[in-house]
This record gives structure tokens, sequence and C-alpha cells, in this order.
């Protein structure tokens, strides 16, 4: 079976109960859009579940009890990382999606708040300014 077809079952098998939710509290200066869809929710909670059991692996990587053990958990702790990688992103495009806020720095914070905030970073027009000082 596909990957694509085992993902529809294992996000179906994710309930509210079991929602992981990111724990960063939301900060001055964010703008609250509101509350990620349950899809995101599960998305986001499968890509964690995924690098958690991607760790487990990875210690039986390094100590596993023999060559064959140690190799065949490293490729999966590989699988589950890219699993994870590639599940971050569909979350990302969805939450971006949901508020339409395409272009602009988001973040979801604790209860799934999506979030929009100014970006820390210095313009280069800041930096190229401020070279002749």
């Amino acid at each position: 079976m596909s990957w694509r077809k085992l993902l529809d079952m294992e996000l179906a098998g994710v309930g509210r109960e079991s929602y992981v939710e990111p724990d960063t509290e939301v900060k001055r200066g964010e703008t609250v859009l509101g509350e990620v869809s349950d899809d995101a929710k599960k998305i986001y909670t499968l890509s964690k579940g995924f690098l958690e059991a991607g760790a487990r692996y990875m210690i039986d990587a390094q100590f596993g009890r023999d060559d064959k053990m140690r190799e065949g958990a490293a490729m999966k702790a590989i699988e589950l990382r890219m699993k994870a990688d590639t599940l971050m992103e569909i979350f990302w495009i969805c939450v971006h999606e949901e508020f339409g806020h395409w272009g602009e720095n988001i973040g979801v914070r604790k209860g799934f708040k999506a979030v929009c905030y100014e970006s820390p970073m210095i313009s280069i027009i800041d930096v190229l300014r401020n070279l002749g000082k």
C-alpha cells in the first residue's frame, strides 16, 4: 500500500484527545489570527509522532546488538524523519492557506493559535546604510 493511502488512515486515527500542540505561548506583538483547523492539528500531531518514533529508532541505530539491527533502525529513523519533515511542510501550507497570509511570518502557539508577527530580521538596506557610520 502506498504511503499516501496509509497517511489517510493514520490521519483518520488521530483523535482530538491525542493532539500534540505547540507549547509556546502567544508573545507580545503577535497578532492572533485564529485557531488552526482539525486537519492541520492532525497533521502536526502525526508529524511530531513520527519525530518521536524516529528518535527512538536512532537510539537502536546507535546501540543495537548487531550491524543488521543498527542498519535497519537507522533506515527506519531516516524514513520517519523524512515523513515528519514532509508533514510539517504540509502543515505550514495548510496554515498559510487557512488564514490567507502567504508571504508573511506565521507561527502556531499553544492552543493551536495561529499568529502573525514582524520579522526580527534586519533588511539589507538597513545594513548597507549602517556600513558608512
